[in-house]
């Protein structure tokens, strides 16, 4: 192996728990805490357990209201990525859980296939291509999991980026 040398950024995810993981920026950084991998069709994203809120089953599918808003019927919005991570019209039908992103602060279930909780772990996360990445991508970094790569993000940066709001810095 050849010894280089590196100026080691260190960066850490809004952490709103204990627990909530840090991570030094370089080409390959080590990612260490408690995160939870969600998955939308072949889109798999990995986020810091603290920004995910609690999971919970759709017993039904959220259907459009009157104003294209997903909504079940007691009228509790939901939205559904698809796997280029833009806002999908339809809850699919493979879709049965659900959770909130962020800090609470907004009611939306984001709708996934699947959500795993994975509480003390040690990833190694590598940098995403430059040529894959805008000011816009709300992630940089991927995994390597179990059944294929994990894109890593913040719940904030992803809601932005799919609401078409741009990531802030």
């Amino acid at each position: 192996m050849q010894a280089t040398m590196h100026n080691t950024v260190q960066a850490t995810l809004p952490a709103q728990a204990a627990g909530a993981p840090t991570f030094a920026a370089t080409a390959t950084t080590a990612l260490r805490g408690h995160f939870v991998l969600l998955r939308a069709g072949e889109l798999r994203l990995l986020l810091p357990q603290a920004e995910v809120g609690a999971a919970g089953y759709l017993e039904t599918r959220p259907l459009h209201d009157n104003t294209g808003q997903l909504r079940d019927a007691a009228g509790r919005p939901y939205a559904a990525l698809s796997e280029q991570m833009s806002l999908l019209p339809e809850c699919p039908p493979n879709r049965f859980i659900f959770a909130a992103l962020g800090d609470g602060s907004d009611p939306t279930g984001w709708c996934w296939d699947e959500l795993k909780v994975m509480i003390s772990v040690d990833l190694q996360a590598h940098s995403l291509p430059a040529a894959l990445l805008t000011p816009r991508t709300p992630v940089g970094a991927y995994v390597e999991l179990p059944g294929g790569p994990a894109f890593v993000c913040g719940a904030a940066a992803l809601v932005r980026f799919v609401r078409g709001e741009g990531v802030q810095p």
